[in-house]
């Protein structure tokens, strides 16, 4: 699998390695090959958990059963880290780039979807943001014609993606 078709399956599923929000943190453990760090914030009883594989993040709260609430696929890191998509690719076969194009993933998209699943995209300074109310993704695109490719991506290259409950959007 590509990086465009793999952006896609996240798009259309709301998920990565079919772990998604309202998973516990053991199905991350068995699903997720990926090595990792962790970051505990907050008291005990209140905390929250960031685990970080490098490729995504994942946010997990109720310390009692630790259960995902957020996951953060940070596709502008494989441009400064081309380690990273080595590391995937062994332990995925995933196949990333270090820049991926919001067209191509769009047109990958089509083929699973027969249409891409957003609202219309909401413009700042810089980005496009495309969100799917359907399955709690947000896409957020690179939209500078000044921005060009090197230690991160350039216009029309996806930023990352944010993954949440679509009761959210």
């Amino acid at each position: 699998m590509n990086g465009p078709e793999f952006i896609a399956r996240a798009v259309e599923t709301g998920s990565l390695f079919d772990f998604s929000i309202g998973a516990k943190l053991a199905e991350a453990e068995k699903k997720i090959a990926l090595e990792y760090f962790d970051e505990l914030q907050g008291r005990r009883g209140a905390r929250t958990l960031r685990r970080d594989y490098g490729l995504f993040e994942a946010a997990f709260s109720d310390e009692s059963d630790w259960t995902c609430r957020s996951i953060t696929l940070e596709i502008h890191r494989l441009a400064s880290m081309p380690d990273l998509a080595a590391r995937v690719r062994g332990l995925t076969g995933i196949n990333l780039a270090p820049y991926t194009k919001w067209t191509d993933v769009a047109e990958a998209l089509h083929g699973l979807v027969g249409c891409l699943p957003f609202d219309s995209p909401t413009v700042t300074r810089g980005y496009r943001t495309y969100r799917s109310r359907n399955t709690g993704v947000s896409v957020t695109v690179i939209d500078d014609a000044s921005s060009e490719r090197g230690t991160y991506p350039g216009n029309g290259d996806i930023w990352g993606l944010d993954i949440v409950d679509p009761r959210f959007l």
